[in-house]
């Protein structure tokens, strides 16, 4: 079960986006919420944390791309559809991450494209978790949540975005499920670097401005992960301002195009929370 929260200042709208997104998905693994404000969908978002917003972008004195960029520091992982009849933000909302930007009127099989292709990402990161077993549950974690992984002994602490969870593991036989998003910078710890701010001499700086510290035989394989990281990243963002710049010399002609959507953006940096005791060892 997925949960969406749809915001449009406009209830008729409202009401026809939940009614077009129950017939792209058959209504059937979702819980859809509506709003027609900024501030309950605030709430909303931080109570529930739901994994698709729908959200429009004049919503009377609030700009939706901002909205988002505060929802995101909530929720940094929530695929976004913005759906607006306003074109002149077509390159705008590529100041955050989102699936796609959708005109109105709007259109279904161009909606049902941005919806399934959420749903992709969706299932595709709920597949990419660490199974955290205890006597009495069994729950995943997402690669994406994860900040760190720390030995604790016998057992590995996992330190998620607003949890941490314990299980009987060791740091090495776990490091070996990962993906290559974490780096083993020392013994005792495994980091994710889609978290960390800065490498700098013997330590790692999270976003949260706390400091993880390298050891001294992890040095260079940590450094050439991290810079072949921060490598890909920059060739991602290099294709996405090309893109943008692609969108606003044909945004004249983007009003006469079939569907009306431009997609893959990329975001500002979220900020992160967590707890670490930094170990020299």
């Amino acid at each position: 079960m997925f949960t969406c929260a749809i915001c449009d200042d406009d209830t008729v709208q409202t009401q026809l986006l939940m009614h077009v997104f129950q017939e792209c998905t058959n209504n059937e693994g979702w819980k859809i919420e509506v709003f027609n404000s900024p501030e309950p969908l605030v709430s909303y978002v931080r109570a529930e944390k739901p994994e698709l917003l729908l959200m429009d972008i004049d919503l009377g004195k609030t700009n939706g791309i901002e909205l988002v960029k505060q929802l995101h520091m909530i929720v940094p992982h929530s695929q976004v559809i913005f759906v607006s009849g306003h074109l002149e933000y077509c390159t705008s909302v590529y100041e955050v991450d989102h699936i796609s930007f959708i005109k109105k009127p709007l259109e279904k099989p161009h909606f049902k494209r941005a919806i399934d292709k959420a749903i992709k990402k969706l299932t595709d990161a709920r597949e990419k978790s660490i199974l955290v077993r205890n006597r009495d549950s069994i729950t995943h974690v997402l690669y994406d949540e994860v900040l760190y992984v720390e030995n604790k002994g016998r057992k590995v602490r996992i330190q998620a975005i607003d949890r941490s969870l314990e299980t009987y593991m060791a740091i090495e036989e776990l490091f070996t499920t990962l993906d290559n998003r974490f780096v083993h910078c020392h013994k005792s710890y495994i980091v994710n670097m889609d978290y960390i701010k800065t490498l700098n001499k013997n330590r790692l700086q999270l976003r949260n401005g706390e400091v993880v510290f390298i050891s001294q035989t992890r040095m260079a394989s940590t450094k050439e992960a991290y810079l072949t990281y921060i490598n890909q990243t920059l060739d991602f963002g290099q294709e996405i301002r090309t893109t943008s710049k692609r969108s606003r010399r044909t945004r004249k002609d983007s009003a006469s195009k079939a569907d009306g959507s431009f997609d893959d953006g990329e975001k500002t940096d979220s900020p992160r929370r967590a707890k670490i005791k930094p170990s020299r060892e």
